[in-house]
């Protein structure tokens, strides 16, 4: 009758190579796995500084409604968040909300967007690359050096 059971050596063979196929798969998810989480990361690191930047909006809205203007600089209001902990520094320039990233070059920009019709005082902002709605006209410049797919789909 002959043995059933295979030699040792083949058992030896297959545990090492089951070994290597585990270290394979864990290194492809591993491999894919780090740049999302990276361009996850970043993407939260700019929404910090749409939000800092969300609050400013009204601000700015209600001194164009006051004066009849866009405030120049950041110290004509109240109260401005102008930094947090991946946003460097957020600067007001003629209604134009820049804000510069803590860790990297980005910069991204909110322009204000005046009505273009009879209605007065009426001002909506534009995000980043986004373009401005049906019958206004953007006053400013875009300053965004941010690479589209980091930013939410408003800002593209």
């Amino acid at each position: 009758m002959k043995n059933l059971n295979p030699p040792f050596n083949f058992i030896e063979g297959y545990f090492i190579l089951e070994l290597m196929l585990s270290i394979l798969i864990i290194g492809i998810l591993v491999a894919t796995a780090i740049p999302i989480y990276t361009s996850y990361l970043e993407k939260a690191k700019i929404s910090e500084a749409i939000n800092l930047m969300s609050g400013v909006k009204s601000d700015i809205a209600e001194y164009y409604s006051i004066y009849g203007r866009l405030p120049t600089k950041a110290e004509q209001l109240p109260s401005i968040k102008t930094s947090g902990q991946y946003t460097s520094n957020i600067t007001l320039d003629n209604g134009v909300l820049t804000a510069s990233m803590r860790h990297n070059d980005f910069s991204l920009s909110f322009r204000p967007a005046l009505a273009n019709n009879e209605l007065p005082k009426v001002i909506t902002y534009v995000c980043g690359y986004a373009t401005p709605p049906n019958h206004f006209i953007v006053q400013a410049e875009n300053k965004t050096n941010i690479p589209p797919h980091y930013l939410s789909l408003t800002c593209r």
